[in-house]
C-alpha cells in the first residue's frame, strides 16, 4: 500500500504497537471565500470549534442546523442530524478496538520476526525443520588399526563371516560389522590377486588378541634360533657355514592360481632320482581281472605292480617285501586330514613318511581297506611294503580327502628294495643344529627350518639363496591398493570402528527434527518405500509444510535427537510452519476481528457517504475524507477477511526452506499495511 502524500490528508502511522498522530494542516481553497455570508460564519464557526471535543463539536452543529434552518431548506430533520452523529461517535468507538487490537497484532508481529531469526539461527544443524531418513548405521564411518594378531582356523578368535571366504575389502567387512552391532573386525587370509580377504567380526578386543600378536612368519626357539612357525608357509634361512642367519622367507606364493611347489628348497630324506628307485608297471583299471574291484571309491586309481603282467603271475616274495613309494605335495599351509584306501594282492603294510598308519590284506573284489591319515603342509610321503604270497600280484590305492582324490596309484609310483626303516625322510624333529649337520654331511650350502620349533621342526636344504629367497620376506600383514593393511594367512589385521553412538536399529527410521532437537517418528502408513537400494523412501498424505522427500542421516545423528513417542500425522506442521504456528493462529485470530470491525467501519462510512449535503456540511464532514477512509478500510477487509471464520488453516507458510533465506522477514505477514498502515481516525473525518 503506498504513503498517503496529499497535504489534506491527515493520517496515523502504527509502529512498534503504539499509535501516533502526525497531523498535517489543512490548508483550505477558495471554496471558503463564498458569497453566502450565512455560510461562511458556520465555516467560520467550524474552526473555532476545532480544538474542542469531538461531543462538543457535534453540539456546535446541531446549534448551527438549527439557527440556519432558512437558509438549508433540505435540513429539516433533526432525526437525520442524530443519526449521522451516532454514526460519528460509532466510528470513533470502532477505531479505537482497531487501534488496541493493532497494536496487539504489531506485538505478535514482532514475536514471529524473532521467532523466524530464531529458527533461521538453527541452521547449523541441516536436519532441523526437516524430515529425515535414516539410511546409515555411519555416513562415512572410519576405523582404526590395532594391530595384527596370531589366529587359529580351528579356534578362530573372532567370528568368521562366510565360512572364510575371501571375499571382503576394507569397506565392506567394516559395514558388515556395522551392520550386525560389531566394532571390532578383521582381515585375515588375504588374496593380494583379487585385494579381497576373509572376513572376522566382533566386540571382544580381548578375544582377537588372545593368540598373541604377529610379527612375521617365524618365532625364536628355545635355543634362541629363529624357526619357521607352524602353518605359517615360513622357513628360516640359514647358511650352513657358521649358522649364518638369512631371515624369514615365504616357502611358495600366497598368490591364488600360481601353482604350487611346496618348499622351494629340498626337503632332507630320500632321493628318489637315483638308481635305487624304478618305475612301477602300470596293471589296469580297478575293474579288471582278477581282482573285479567295481566298487572302489576312485575308478581313476591304477593296479600297479613292481613286474609286468603281474595279473597273470608275478614272483613270491615273502620275508622280502618291495617298498612302494609316492612322493606327494600338499598345497595347503595346513595339516590336511584324509583317508587311505587301499587293496592289495597279497598284503600291504602303509606308511606316511615313514610312519605306520595301517595294514591292508587282500580286498578284491571290495571296496577296499580304509586307513585314517594326517598330511603335512608341503612334501609327502606314501609307502607301502608290499608282499605276494602265490599267483597274480597287484596294489590299487587312493587318498581322499572332503570327496576330493588328493592322489592315488599310476605311473608316477617308484618301487625300491630299500626298507621304511631304512628312509631319512623329512620328519618333523629337526632343530638348527640336527638341520644343519643334515646339509653339511650332504654338500648343501643352505639350510631352513619350517612348521616347528626345537625338535619339532622339518629341514629344508638348498644351494640358490636366490630360489630360496624368490617369494620374498615372510610377514603377517600386506598392504593392498586401498593402502589398508590385510593379514597374510592365519594373522588377524584387526581394527576398531569409531562407532560411539551408532545403532544399527536405528536404519530404516523416518522421523521430522524440529527446532528444539525433538524428533517425531513417521508411522508406516505414510511411508511411501524407495524406488530402488540407494533411493530414500517418500513421505505421504503429510502437511504441503512439510518436504516429501527425506534427508538421509546416520544412526549416530538420530541417536542425538529427542525422540517425543509422538507420531507425526497428515495435519502436523513442519519447519518454519511448526515454530511459529501458535503465534501465527493468534496473529489469524486478531486479524480475523480487525476485518470484522474494518466491515462494520465501511458501512458506517458508506452511509455517511450517502447523506443529504447539508447534514455533512452541517457536522464539518469532509466527504474527501470518506472516501479516503472507505478505501483503506476495504482494503484492510480483503486483506484480513479471509481470517474471519478461521477454517482456513491452509494458509499456515508453507516453505520455510525459502523464508528464513529472504534478508527481510516482514513479508511473511502483511507487511506493509502492519508496519505502516494509514488508519483515518473518526475525528479526521471532520473537516479542520
Amino acid at each position: 500500500m503506498t504513503t498517503e502524500s496529499s497535504q489534506s490528508l491527515n493520517f496515523v502511522t502504527l509502529k512498534q504497537g503504539k499509535i501516533y498522530t502526525d497531523l498535517q494542516k489543512k490548508i483550505q481553497d477558495g471554496s471558503l471565500e463564498r458569497n453566502e455570508k450565512m455560510r461562511m460564519d458556520v465555516a467560520k464557526r467550524g474552526k473555532k470549534d476545532k480544538k474542542k471535543p469531538i461531543k462538543e463539536r457535534f453540539e456546535n452543529a446541531n446549534t448551527n442546523i438549527n439557527a440556519n434552518y432558512n437558509i438549508y431548506p433540505m435540513i429539516n430533520n433533526s432525526s437525520q442530524v442524530q443519526v449521522a452523529q451516532n454514526q460519528i461517535q460509532r466510528l470513533e468507538q470502532l477505531q479505537s478496538q482497531f487501534n488496541t487490537l493493532m497494536s496487539q497484532y504489531q506485538t505478535l508481529k514482532q514475536t514471529m520476526i524473532q521467532e523466524t531469526k530464531n529458527y533461521a539461527s538453527t541452521s547449523f544443524d541441516t536436519a532441523l525443520g526437516k524430515n529425515v531418513y535414516v539410511n546409515s548405521v555411519i555416513e562415512n564411518p572410519t576405523a582404526n588399526y590395532m594391530g595384527s594378531f596370531i589366529d587359529k582356523t580351528n579356534s578362530p578368535s573372532m567370528t568368521v563371516l562366510d565360512n572364510g571366504d575371501q571375499t571382503y575389502s576394507y569397506e565392506t567387512c567394516l559395514h558388515a560389522a556395522l551392520s550386525s552391532g560389531n566394532t571390532y573386525f578383521g582381515l585375515e587370509n588375504v588374496n593380494p590377486s583379487t585385494q579381497l580377504a576373509q572376513c572376522n567380526i566382533g566386540n571382544n578386543l580381548d578375544a582377537a588378541r588372545k593368540y598373541g600378536q604377529s610379527t612375521n612368519g617365524c618365532s625364536t626357539g628355545s635355543d634362541g634360533l629363529l624357526y619357521g612357525r607352524f602353518n605359517q608357509n615360513s622357513t628360516a634361512i640359514y647358511e650352513t657355514t657358521g649358522t649364518k642367519q638369512i631371515g624369514c622367507y615365504l616357502n611358495y606364493p600366497i598368490y591364488p592360481g600360481v601353482p604350487s611347489k611346496g618348499t622351494i628348497m629340498t626337503p632332507s630324506g630320500i632321493n628318489m632320482d637315483n638308481n635305487n628307485f624304478t618305475n612301477v608297471f602300470v596293471l589296469g583299471s580297478p575293474g579288471m581281472s582278477p581282482w573285479n574291484n567295481i566298487g572302489f571309491p576312485d575308478q581313476t586309481a591304477q593296479w600297479i605292480w613292481y613286474t609286468m603282467n603281474a595279473q597273470h603271475g608275478a614272483p613270491v616274495n615273502i620275508g622280502s617285501p618291495v617298498t612302494f613309494i609316492q612322493e606327494f605335495n600338499n598345497p595347503n599351509n595346513t595339516y590336511t586330514n584324509a583317508t587311505l584306501t587301499a587293496i592289495n594282492d597279497d598284503q600291504g603294510i602303509w606308511y606316511i613318511n615313514s610312519q605306520k598308519v595301517g595294514t591292508s590284506n587282500g580286498g578284491w573284489g571290495g571296496s577296499g581297506n580304509q586307513m585314517s591319515i594326517t598330511l603335512n603342509p608341503g612334501t609327502n610321503y606314501i609307502q607301502c611294503e608290499a608282499t605276494n604270497y602265490m599267483g597274480p600280484a597287484g596294489m590299487l590305492a587312493t587318498v581322499i580327502a572332503n570327496g576330493n582324490v588328493l592322489c592315488n596309484t599310476n605311473g608316477k609310483w617308484k618301487f625300491t628294495n630299500i626298507p621304511v626303516a631304512n628312509m631319512a625322510l623329512n620328519a618333523s624333529n629337526y632343530s638348527v643344529a640336527t638341520c644343519q649337520k643334515y646339509a653339511q654331511e650332504n654338500g648343501y650350502v643352505y639350510f631352513g627350518l619350517q612348521n616347528g620349533s626345537v625338535g619339532t621342526s622339518q629341514c629344508v636344504v638348498g644351494n640358490s639363496l636366490s630360489a630360496a629367497t624368490q617369494y620374498g620376506v615372510s610377514s603377517p600383514t600386506q598392504i593392498l591398493k586401498d593402502n589398508k593393511t590385510y593379514g597374510v594367512l592365519t594373522n588377524n589385521a584387526v581394527y576398531q570402528i569409531n562407532s560411539q553412538g551408532a545403532n544399527p536399529a536405528f536404519v530404516g527410521k523416518v522421523g521430522y527434527v524440529d527446532s528444539s532437537f525433538n524428533v517425531y517418528e513417521y508411522p508406516e502408513s505414510m511411508i511411501q518405500a524407495a524406488s530402488s537400494q540407494d533411493a530414500v523412501p517418500s513421505i505421504i498424505g503429510a502437511s504441503s509444510s512439510c518436504e516429501q522427500t527425506p534427508m538421509p542421516i546416520d544412526s549416530i545423528q538420530w541417536g542425538k535427537y529427542t525422540n517425543t513417542g509422538k507420531m507425526m500425522s497428515g495435519s502436523s506442521q513442519c519447519g518454519l510452519s511448526a515454530s511459529i504456528s501458535d503465534t501465527q493462529t493468534q496473529m489469524n485470530i486478531l486479524q480475523g476481528k480487525l476485518a470484522t470491525i474494518a466491515d462494520e467501519m465501511i458501512t458506517i462510512i458508506q452511509q455517511l457517504k450517502r447523506n443529504q449535503e447539508g447534514i455533512n456540511k452541517t457536522l464539518n464532514i469532509n466527504g474527501d475524507e470518506l472516501s479516503k477512509n472507505l478505501d483503506i478500510y476495504n482494503q484492510i477487509s480483503m486483506e484480513f477477511g479471509q481470517y474471519k471464520n478461521m477454517n482456513n488453516m491452509g494458509l499456515m507458510l508453507q516453505d520455510s526452506k525459502n523464508l528464513v533465506m529472504h534478508e527481510n522477514y516482514q513479508y511473511i505477514f502483511w507487511g506493509v499495511l502492519a508496519m505502516t498502515v494509514v488508519v483515518i481516525a473518526a475525528s479526521q473525518i471532520m473537516r479542520r
